[in-house]
């Protein structure tokens, strides 16, 4: 039987026959390590073999048979699985040579790179894989090359991105035929808390990985929109950002109506067909994914826009949407809140490049709404530490029934759910009054008849919609007892209803899981984050994650003690924050 096996094991070597060698080489690897033959072993045993057969001693002829015996001590020692693994890991090695070569040569074209990765990669990952350094330097030349340049990041996110993963963004990413690009920050952020909290190759939480999930997303690398400026002859609003505060803010309409009438080449506008054909119907979001944006220390947060389009009709009506709401957040790239900021930072000579994130918006459809059940940004650090038994260590929620627009904008004349993870019941308010007076009372939805956002009046949507899930958002108003319902037969019909999420609190996972996502990407980033988030149907949907923005000025601040009395505006024994 060993004839047979060893014919069996000849037969699939020669599948590969350039790397039989490297294989033969990594089996007598194996079977030294495990005890089975030694190397000193091997050659000894070739020799007496050789004099049995009256074999002369020659190069050629001790090595035709220590090859032949290592492949009797595998097809002895090794069951099936491990044979397969190690002939794979073979093609493993050599596939990831090629792969580094290309990856690290400047004049290596994305196509080159993206086939030898796929290569890599169609190789069955088995439970064998190439050492440690070899990956991570194909891991940061892949990251680098196609994610992010960012020191900090790339130190990172290495040991959390896999091949593989990059593989599957890759897949779902769109380049430029003639420009290199990234995927920038936002994308990043998002890519890298997603591994960190379910890692490709490291053993996954049970948990987790029933409850969170990334919505499907394409990406656009940043070469398009190079490629957009090259074609359009706009590259030169590059020098726009040299210009003066009150000539930029009036200039930018003149900017956006050039982005308005500029046009993507037909294979371009071909590529977009696609990507729409694959997300259907479904409402999706274009959202701003620039090389600074959520930058370790830097929060470019709200300014860039994300444009939101409901994607109804048939696909060239799709497709027209998509471009005007795709140069719109392109035009937002010259806008003034971030060529102000970058200035305010000393980023202004920065040649910033934008990337896109198409996602397809988290929800359900009911009647001519779609929206999620509740949203919000959720951060590792609780600045509006009210009580002294708040944790500030344990993290703060902003939460809203619906879109999460509410709770990342911070509208002013409405009110989100402030949730302290350390004691997620704890509110500010005491009465009842005050809890109504200080609840969320407009939800954010997307229109999908007028084919808008539109903003509206919980207790008129409550009446065209009875969301199914409505049980855990509301609290009853009787009299003046304000309580949450407390089973789900509860007739939802009677009393006044208050926004307060009381039961998704207490009833649900949520306050659990927010609290294990928030402290595992923060000891993994080491520094305090934010995550944007949206919940439906019992599932965490990560939508976005970026590093707290951290000030330099970390010093004793000397405040004189006799400020004369009519001086003091107010006094705080608690930080304060803007």
């Amino acid at each position: 039987m060993d004839l047979l096996h060893v014919y069996r094991l000849y037969r699939r070597m020669h599948q590969y026959p350039n790397l039989i060698g490297l294989m033969r080489s990594i089996f007598l690897d194996v079977l030294d390590q495990r005890g089975f033959v030694s190397r000193e072993r091997l050659y000894a045993r070739a020799l007496e073999e050789m004099k049995k057969d009256d074999v002369p001693d020659t190069e050629t002829n001790r090595q035709e048979y220590v090859e032949a015996l290592i492949d009797v001590y595998v097809v002895q020692h090794l069951n099936p699985v491990d044979i397969e693994n190690y002939i794979n890991l073979a093609r493993k090695k050599d596939n990831a040579q090629t792969l580094s070569m290309l990856v690290n040569r400047d004049q290596a074209t994305t196509e080159e790179i993206v086939r030898a990765l796929r290569e890599f990669c169609d190789i069955p990952k088995g439970e064998v894989y190439i050492s440690r350094e070899e990956a991570e330097g194909i891991r940061v030349a892949l990251i680098s090359r196609f994610i992010s340049n960012q020191l900090p990041f790339i130190s990172l996110s290495k040991n959390f991105i896999t091949i593989r993963d990059t593989d599957a963004i890759l897949q779902n990413t769109l380049f430029s035929r003639r420009r290199p690009g990234k995927l920038g920050g936002k994308a990043a952020g998002m890519i890298l808390a997603h591994k960190i909290l379910l890692p490709t190759l490291e053993r996954k939480d049970p948990e987790l990985e029933g409850l969170v999930r990334v919505p499907d997303t394409w990406y656009l690398n940043s070469g398009v929109f190079s490629e957009f400026l090259d074609r359009n002859n706009l590259y030169l609003f590059h020098t726009f950002k040299y210009k003066d505060r009150e000539n930029i803010e009036k200039d930018f309409l003149r900017i956006e109506e050039q982005f308005k009438f500029a046009t993507f080449a037909p294979e371009v506008v071909e590529d977009f067909r696609k990507i729409l054909e694959s997300i259907g119907q479904h409402p999706i979001i274009i959202r701003s994914s620039s090389m600074l944006e959520d930058n370790f220390g830097l929060a470019f947060s709200g300014k860039y826009q994300s444009v939101f389009l409901t994607n109804q009709g048939d696909i060239e009506t799709r497709l027209s949407r998509f471009l005007v709401g795709l140069k719109k957040v392109f035009a937002s790239t010259f806008g003034p809140d971030p060529i102000l900021y970058r200035r305010d930072h000393g980023l202004l000579d920065y040649d910033e490049r934008m990337a896109m994130v198409v996602q397809k918006v988290v929800g359900r459809r009911f009647g001519d709404y779609f929206f999620p059940f509740a949203a919000g940004v959720m951060f590792s650090r609780n600045v509006y530490a009210w009580h002294p038994k708040l944790n500030k260590e344990a993290g703060l929620i902003r939460l809203v029934h619906g879109l999460g627009t509410r709770a990342v904008d911070r509208v002013g004349s409405d009110y989100p759910r402030m949730i302290p993870l350390s004691h997620p019941q704890l509110r500010p308010e005491v009465t009842a009054e005050q809890i109504r007076k200080y609840s969320q009372k407009q939800v954010d939805v997307l229109n999908l008849k007028t084919g808008t956002l539109e903003t509206i009046d919980f207790r008129g949507l409550n009446d065209s919609v009875r969301h199914p899930d409505l049980f855990y958002a509301v609290s009853v108003q009787e009299h003046d007892h304000l309580a949450a319902p407390l089973f789900k037969t509860h007739d939802l019909t009677e009393g006044e209803l208050c926004l307060t999420f009381e039961n998704l609190l207490t009833k649900t996972p949520f306050v659990h899981v927010a609290r294990t996502i928030l402290s595992r990407v923060e000891a993994a980033y080491g520094r305090p984050v934010d995550i944007e988030f949206a919940w439906d149907r019992d599932t965490f949907y990560l939508l976005q994650c970026r590093s707290l923005s951290v000030r330099k000025e970390h010093q004793k601040v000397s405040i004189t003690a006799d400020v004369p009395q009519q001086n003091v505006l107010f006094t705080t024994n608690t930080s304060l924050y803007s």
